[in-house]
């Protein structure tokens, strides 16, 4: 059990608002094999959007049953960060800059930023 006596007066609320809508340049803090809700193998990919305190996170799911869009869309991420085609040594990808669209969408009645 945490030892700690909370004083409700020492906190003040802070609103945070997320990353505005558009293109913004990123950088790779974080990828992590993982597997999707729908069994397929995925990369979680952490991004630092220049400017901003706050992290968003993106998705690369590897369809199997969707080949040339799986393959799109690999393509697409490792130009924009400047990733050897066909690099999956996940840990070479941290740090690499590049450019990430933003949008928002509804969550819990606020709107949250994500990659487009």
């Amino acid at each position: 059990m945490v030892n700690w006596n909370f004083n409700a007066n020492d906190y003040e609320e802070k609103s945070f608002k997320p990353i505005p809508v558009g293109d913004h340049r990123v950088r790779i803090f974080d990828a992590i094999e993982k597997v999707s809700n729908s069994g397929n193998d995925m990369i979680e990919i952490t991004l630092e959007v220049s400017g901003h305190s706050a992290k968003v996170w993106h998705y690369l799911v590897l369809k199997k049953d969707d080949v040339k869009r799986t393959n799109q869309k690999l393509g697409e991420f490792w130009n924009s960060f400047g990733i050897p085609m066909g690099n999956f040594a996940l840990a070479t990808w941290k740090g690499k800059v590049g450019g990430a669209k933003i949008v928002h969408e509804e969550y819990a009645g606020s709107p949250r930023a994500k990659v487009a």
